[in-house]
């Protein structure tokens, strides 16, 4: 188990070692809340999970091991962290264990191979496969292995299957080429049957309103499914065959979807994609943080590639200019920042060079007039450079935001370029707040924390700072009352990972490893008060508001399945989140929390 948040995440490892000889080690799933690490392993029909507290000082000390009939290739939490299911194949078993007493277990009888399970998002259904059939356990039972109920009708195997996000649906899929869709409401009496697939179905995922269903077939195919009227005709999304290019399909068409344009740039799962403000630009950056980044430009009537290297593996998310200019770059490498001039005939050719830190830089912020850059890195400085200078290499402002001492994770400037707030790595721990129109040599407010920062913002209106922190506290300061004490936003339970403003600069959204966005009103009397709980079935690694501020978008750090993006409706008392959705900025691809 490697510590993603350390420097050297190579090195900084834990060997959890499984006792038995001749055991494999088959699964392993963490628990939501982050306090458990389970791990299934075998040697034919001996089997045994092995619980490892990640809260105790020697996570690797002492597991908790429970002895499971049968060869374990599954095991998996649910949303709540107090089940954990184990899927057994030789046996044709799963076996269920509240966390508050393992060794009491319920099998629960199937008849295949488990690979694949699904909690409703309420924690009341397990749901399994069961050769042609799903199987429904009721964990509210006192006994949840007793009486499932079975939902028949498939002619083959099922291969996936899944709740919609508020649990409104549930779907499974099948080698029969088949979807079958329930009603949740109705007590799953009846199912709509959703033909059209000429292959298997290899994978399925709810939009994040649940009024679409999305699944993946062997014909090479992807189907967009209306949930309130299953039968009608679905989208239909074809790629090449074989193909591994990155496509972009536009949804907003009534009918079937116009041909993508095939950009032919072949990309991992979880690879990020930004588009300039104008539309104009798109980048492509490899998740494994590779050495290169892949620029397009769109306005050409066959889009053009350009391949920027920002100067080793990319370390902070390269950003744009809002005004089109730039594409901004940094890379682990050397400490020099790059800036892609997109008005040039080729932007790669000549790149403007800052140079001013003397390590790494970890975070970029652009002003939204354009004006200023602010940069943050390893050096424990943060850097203030001018755009609009002939040379804006020429002597940056330069402010000490880790305190001398530490890394300097993360950097916000207000939209008018008067405020700069840094965010900091131990032993810091602080946020700092710079007024850019005083001079050099003032002092900055400091807000202490006890864990480090790692996201930091100002709203658009300029009058609030937020800083997010892994001491599972976001700090919110008013700038329009000089001398304020910060006020202390507290509900999560655990590290806090994102911090994002409304643009109508009402609300504050704060994202959780705890599986929860909240919102937090700014134009209560106290915006501590009280918060909007958002709910999702992962750790939330990034929170977005769309334009107009009717939507919120979470990026979510772990999980399985295709889209992973979560919208919600960004008003009070909404709670819709499931997967799917669009994210505007993919800072979660530079997150070291994993």
């Amino acid at each position: 188990m490697w510590d993603l948040a350390a420097s050297d995440p190579a090195t900084a490892s834990l060997i959890l070692s499984h006792d038995e000889r001749g055991h494999k080690v088959n699964t392993v799933a963490f628990s939501p809340d982050g306090h458990w690490l389970a791990t299934g392993s075998s040697n034919g029909s001996d089997a045994t999970v092995h619980f490892w507290d990640l809260l105790s000082l020697n996570p690797s000390a002492r597991p908790i091991l429970v002895h499971v009939e049968g060869d374990v290739r599954k095991v998996a939490f649910s949303p709540n962290s107090q089940w954990l299911v184990a899927g057994a194949t030789e046996t044709y078993t799963v076996v269920l264990m509240h966390m508050s007493a393992p060794d009491k277990q319920f099998s629960l009888r199937v008849n295949q191979w488990v690979e694949r399970v699904a909690f409703s998002p309420d924690g009341r259904w397990l749901a399994t496969p069961s050769h042609y059939d799903a199987r429904l356990w009721d964990l509210n039972k006192p006994d949840p292995s007793s009486e499932p109920l079975i939902l028949r009708g498939h002619k083959d195997f099922i291969s996936d299957l899944a709740f919609s996000p508020v649990g409104s649906w549930f779907a499974t899929g099948s080698r029969d080429h088949t979807v079958q869709l329930w009603n949740t409401a109705d007590h799953f009496a009846s199912s709509a049957v959703l033909r059209g697939h000429e292959g298997p179905i290899s994978g399925l995922t709810f939009s994040s309103d649940g009024r679409r269903l999305v699944t993946a077939s062997e014909d090479r195919t992807v189907r967009l499914w209306n949930t309130s009227s299953p039968v009608a005709e679905p989208l239909a999304l074809r790629t090449q065959d074989g193909s591994t290019a990155l496509h972009m399909w536009d949804l907003r068409a009534v009918d079937l979807p116009a041909a993508p344009r095939v950009l032919g740039d072949e990309l991992d799962e979880g690879a990020g994609v930004i588009f300039s403000a104008d539309g104009k630009w798109l980048a492509t950056i490899p998740r494994d943080r590779a050495n290169f980044i892949h620029l397009w430009n769109l306005v050409t009537s066959s889009p053009t590639k350009y391949v920027v290297h920002p100067g080793g593996l990319n370390w902070a998310s390269p950003v744009f200019s809002p005004d089109g200019r730039w594409l901004v770059t940094a890379g682990e490498a050397n400490p020099i920042i790059n800036l892609w001039d997109l008005k040039a005939p080729d932007p790669t050719s000549s790149p403007k060079v800052l140079r001013g830190h003397s390590d790494p830089v970890r975070s970029l912020a652009i002003s939204a007039d354009g004006h200023r850059l602010v940069s943050g890195a390893d050096d424990g400085l943060a850097l203030v450079w001018d755009l609009t200078a002939t040379d804006p290499s020429a002597n940056p402002a330069r402010l000490a935001g880790g305190g001398g001492t530490s890394i300097v994770r993360s950097v916000a400037i207000s939209g008018d370029g008067r405020y700069v707030i840094t965010g900091s790595w131990e032993p810091d721990y602080a946020a700092r707040i710079w007024d850019l129109s005083l001079p050099s040599s003032s002092s900055p407010i400091t807000l202490s924390f006890k864990n480090r920062l790692f996201d930091v913002a100002f709203s658009p209106n300029g009058r609030w700072a937020a800083a997010g922190s892994w001491d599972q506290t976001t700090q919110l300061l008013d700038l329009a009352k000089p001398g304020a004490k910060p006020i202390v936003l507290q509900g999560h339970t655990a590290r806090t990972l994102s911090v994002a403003f409304s643009p109508d600069s009402q609300w504050l959204a704060t994202g959780n490893e705890d599986l929860t966005a909240r919102l937090w009103s700014l134009a209560a009397a106290d915006p501590s008060s009280a918060s909007v709980v958002l709910r999702a079935p992962d750790k939330v690694g990034n929170v977005s508001f769309s334009p107009d501020g009717s939507w919120l978008a979470l990026n979510l750090t772990e999980g399985s399945g295709s889209a992973r993006l979560p919208n919600s409706r960004a008003q009070p008392g909404s709670k819709r989140i499931s997967k799917g959705g669009c994210s505007t900025r993919p800072k979660d691809l530079f997150t070291e929390s994993r």
